[in-house]
């Protein structure tokens, strides 16, 4: 996220803004909400993309002011990768926690054959 922070602050900082009418004015417009003019807003830009809420909208902002490959293409890799990374990093938390159990449950059982063997299952009945 950090890179793609400063990479999108490099690429669209203070580009996108807007006039009264919707028309690209870099001059005198007014920022949009999601923009990369600080690292704080570039940060939440990037993770508004990343947990897809309404990316494209953000995209479509800096597709008007800057063009359209370099635009479609940091926006997609951050899409793309950034969901590909936090679909790993969810699944291998997840995973974790059922392995977590299964070994639980499986000391659980070793100790009661343990205990079978050395004889005090039958002193506890």
């Amino acid at each position: 996220m950090f890179i793609f922070t400063i990479l999108g602050m490099e690429l669209f900082g203070y580009k996108a803004r807007f006039n009264s009418q919707g028309q690209v004015d870099l001059e005198n417009g007014d920022p949009i909400n999601q923009n990369f003019d600080n690292f704080v807003w570039a940060f939440t830009t990037v993770f508004i993309v990343l947990t897809a809420d309404s990316w494209s909208a953000v995209w479509f902002a800096h597709y008007r002011t800057v063009g359209s490959w370099s635009s479609t293409i940091f926006f997609y890799i951050v899409f793309y990768f950034g969901n590909r990374i936090l679909l790993n990093l969810f699944l291998a938390i997840l995973l974790e926690n059922f392995d977590e159990d299964r070994i639980e449950q499986e000391l659980k059982k070793e100790v009661e054959i343990m205990a079978v063997e050395d004889g005090f299952e039958d002193s506890a009945i």
